[in-house]
C-alpha cells in the first residue's frame, strides 16, 4: 500500500500496487475492496478524501480517477492534461477544489471535484519530479519535491481566478449556444434545450457538426473543444490513456476528437470505423449572441454504429468547464441493396445508397407530384414509409403491411438519392406480389 485519507475518524481509503483500492468506516478496523476503480492494474500512488463520500487518487501513466460514494466505486477523469505522467500526490481542500503533482514538474488543479484538471499556468518547478502536495484551502497550499523543491500557491487555479471582494474573477464556464448538423443535403440546427431527435445517417455519409460557444470573457480565451460520440461499454483492450470520456450511463466515448489550443489535436477511434477532421476555430460575431467561438468538426464513417449520444466539452482559460450532451442521437446504418425480381433480366439502377431493380411489368399506383408532396412535408429522418399511414393511404394501401427494406425508400426521395417514379415502381411490385 503507497498512501492512506481518513476524511473523519472513521471513513477513509487506501491505495496502492496493483491497482488496489480499499475503504473504510469504521476508523480502520475493516476494510472493503472497490468495486468499481477503473484503473486496472496500475499502481495508485496518492489518494485525498475531501469528506466521507468524495475524493481523489493519482497514480502512474497518468492515472486520476474520483469517488462521490466514499471509495465505493472510482471513475477516470475525463480531463487530466497530465498525459502519461506518473503521478505521485494529491491533495483535495473541499468536494470541488483540489491540486496533483507528479514527475517532470507536472503540477495540475480541479474545480469540479477531480472530473476535469487544467495545467498550473505557472509552476516555477522546471522538470523537478514532485512528490506531494497540501492543500488548507481552495486558494491556499505548498508542494515539495526533488533537490529540495518546495513551492507555495495562493491560488489553485491559474492567475486569471483571483478573487475579487465580489467573487471570482472568472467563475463561469463556456456557453454551447446551438450546433448545426449537416448530413448530406439534410440541415439540423439543434440548442441545448430542444427535444431531442433522432438523425441517421448511411456508411460513408460525411457529417459535419459546426459549435458556436460563448464565454463570459473573451472569445479567444477557451482553450479546447471536444466532441465525442459511439459510447460503449468500455473495451477490454482498450488504451486506458483514451478510456476517460463517459455518458450518464458510465458507458465510453470510443469516438472523440479534441481541439486543445495548448498542443496538438487529439483524434481517436478504437476500432477505425471513423475517420475525424476538424476545421480551423473562428471568432465570430452576431447581433445576439456577441463574440462566439465558431468551431467545426467532420466526421465520415466506414461502418454502421448504434445509436449514440453526442457529448461536447469545452474549458476556457481560467479551467471553467463545459460539459453537455446534445439532445441527439445518431446512428449510422449500412448501405442496403433492394433486389425485386430474380426472375428477369436486371436493369440497375445505382443511386448511391440503393439498387433498385424493377419488373417490366410493374406501373405506378398514382401521379408522381402526388407522392412527392406527401413525401415533401415530412420532418425528415423521424418517419418511414412502412410506418406512415398518410403515405400509404395516398399511395392506396391502407392496412397493407410493407417488408422491412422500404423502410428507408422516403428518405432516400427527399434526400434525392432515389426518383420518385422509381419509389412508385418499388411500392407498386410489392404491392402485386
Amino acid at each position: 500500500m503507497r498512501a492512506v485519507s481518513m476524511s473523519d475518524a472513521s471513513n477513509g481509503v487506501a491505495v496502492g500496487y496493483s491497482g488496489k483500492i480499499v475503504y473504510t468506516s469504521d476508523g480502520g478496523n475493516t476494510w472493503t475492496a472497490a468495486t468499481t476503480t477503473n484503473v486496472g492494474s496500475t499502481q495508485v500512488i496518492g489518494v485525498s478524501m475531501s469528506d466521507a463520500s468524495n475524493g481523489v487518487a493519482v497514480g502512474a501513466s497518468g492515472q486520476i480517477v474520483f469517488t462521490t460514494n466514499g471509495g465505493g466505486v472510482w471513475t477516470d477523469a475525463s480531463t487530466t492534461n497530465v498525459g502519461t505522467t506518473n503521478m505521485r500526490g494529491v491533495s483535495m481542500s473541499d468536494a470541488s477544489n483540489g491540486v496533483a503533482v507528479g514527475e517532470s514538474g507536472q503540477i495540475v488543479f480541479t474545480t469540479n471535484g477531480g472530473m476535469d484538471w487544467t495545467d498550473a499556468t505557472t509552476t516555477n518547478v522546471g522538470t523537478t519530479n514532485m512528490n506531494g502536495v497540501s492543500m488548507s484551502d481552495a486558494s491556499n497550499g505548498v508542494a515539495v519535491g526533488f533537490a529540495g523543491q518546495i513551492v507555495f500557491t495562493v491560488t489553485a487555479a491559474s492567475e486569471e481566478t483571483k478573487k475579487s471582494g465580489s467573487g471570482c474573477y472568472d467563475c463561469t464556464p463556456p456557453v454551447l449556444q446551438s450546433s448545426h448538423i449537416t448530413i448530406l443535403t439534410n440541415d439540423y440546427v439543434v440548442a441545448t434545450d430542444d427535444k431531442p431527435i433522432h438523425i441517421t445517417a448511411n456508411v460513408g455519409d460525411e457529417i459535419s457538426i459546426v459549435l458556436k460557444i460563448t464565454d463570459n470573457k473573451l472569445i479567444d480565451g477557451i482553450t479546447f473543444v471536444g466532441i465525442y460520440t459511439n459510447f460503449i461499454e468500455k473495451p477490454s483492450d482498450m488504451n486506458l490513456f483514451y478510456a476517460n470520456n463517459f455518458d450518464n450511463l458510465k458507458n465510453i466515448s470510443t469516438s472523440f476528437y479534441e481541439w486543445n489550443i495548448r498542443s496538438d489535436d487529439v483524434a481517436y477511434d478504437y476500432d477505425g470505423t471513423v475517420s475525424w477532421s476538424n476545421g480551423m476555430p473562428t471568432v465570430a460575431d452576431d447581433l445576439i449572441l456577441g463574440e462566439y467561438l465558431m468551431i467545426p468538426f467532420t466526421m465520415t464513417f466506414t461502418d454502421s454504429m448504434d445509436t449514440s449520444q453526442i457529448t461536447i466539452k469545452s474549458f476556457d482559460a481560467s479551467g471553467n468547464s463545459l460539459h453537455v450532451t446534445l439532445p441527439v442521437t445518431l446512428e449510422i446504418i449500412t448501405k442496403e441493396t433492394i433486389l425485386l425480381s430474380e426472375s428477369e433480366e436486371m436493369a440497375t439502377l445505382d443511386k448511391g445508397d440503393v439498387i433498385v431493380t424493377p419488373s417490366e411489368d410493374t406501373t405506378p399506383l398514382l401521379n408522381e407530384s402526388v407522392l412527392l408532396t406527401v413525401l415533401s412535408q415530412w420532418s425528415g429522418y423521424s418517419q418511414v414509409i412502412s410506418d406512415d399511414a398518410e403515405v400509404l393511404s395516398s399511395m392506396g394501401l391502407q392496412g397493407k403491411s410493407l417488408p422491412a427494406w422500404t423502410k428507408h425508400l422516403g428518405e432516400w426521395v427527399i434526400q434525392e438519392k432515389l426518383d420518385v417514379s422509381e419509389l412508385i415502381t418499388a411500392i407498386n411490385y410489392v404491392n402485386n406480389q
